[in-house]
């Protein structure tokens, strides 16, 4: 076979396997194209959101970009991983939601969730998880979440509420948390540790119940225009740097 020939094959094989992700056994891939076609899981219809119906892991295979007055997925079952493969998912200003659902242990990781109308991430379900994730630039919340939330290792920035809401025995760690409309966080009971939160337009840690969660580590400035850093209810368990200086 001429040498040429073998060499434009060759080529053209490298390019298709760098646009087409390696999927582990068992995952699915997401895309703009699936979801318009459907049945991505049992019962999914065409077009958006993409419902997720059964447990597995779901990875991007390109950008996401609901249209006007939707979602772009909808979690209905438990034990479900989406890993955005370092792709984006983008509201274009005027989808709802970027990723929702009331099942429980969902973990969302690795990617860019932005340009929603109202949140980046709405998951009432308990025990998700948000890490690696850039969640900016969303109409209200960037991550909103129920009891047992965990975010690690994320930049929620710029969004028009609450950069991170919680309910009971939450984990917040690693994170950098700025510019958002309303608190940086929102939490009632748990753990905020190794944290940027600066210049939020509120406090930066908000806390309403007495002794029901504890933060250390952290670096808090700028927030709430007068230095209003944390509310008098949260617990010191270490170091913090605080400017001015947290009571």
């Amino acid at each position: 076979m001429n040498r040429s020939v073998v060499f434009l094959a060759l080529v053209s094989a490298l390019a298709l396997s760098h646009f087409a992700p390696a999927l582990a056994a068992g995952e699915i891939l997401l895309t703009h194209q699936a979801a318009l076609a459907g049945e991505v899981t049992p019962g999914d219809q065409p077009g958006y959101p993409i419902h997720l119906t059964k447990y597995g892991v779901y990875q991007f295979g390109g950008l996401i970009h609901p249209p006007a007055e939707a979602i772009g997925i909808a979690v209905t079952s438990s034990e479900v991983t989406i890993d955005l493969n370092g792709f984006r998912m983008h509201g274009s200003g005027a989808a709802w939601h970027g990723i929702v659902g009331s099942a429980a242990n969902v973990t969302i990781r690795n990617g860019t969730i932005t340009g929603f109308l109202y949140d980046g991430v709405n998951g009432t379900g308990a025990a998700w998880i948000v890490e690696s994730m850039r969640v900016a630039g969303n109409g209200r919340r960037g991550v909103s979440g129920g009891d047992q939330l965990r975010v690690t290792g994320s930049t929620v920035f710029n969004n028009g509420s609450v950069g991170i809401y919680c309910g009971v025995s939450c984990h917040i760690e690693g994170n950098s948390i700025t510019n958002n409309g309303l608190y940086g966080i929102t939490i009632l009971t748990g753990l905020v540790i190794g944290n940027t939160i600066a210049d939020n337009s509120d406090f930066g840690i908000f806390n309403s119940i007495t002794g029901g969660a504890g933060f250390g580590h952290n670096f808090l400035r700028g927030n709430n225009g007068v230095g209003d850093e944390v509310t008098s209810f949260i617990i010191p368990l270490s170091p913090n740097a605080c400017s001015p200086p947290c009571p």
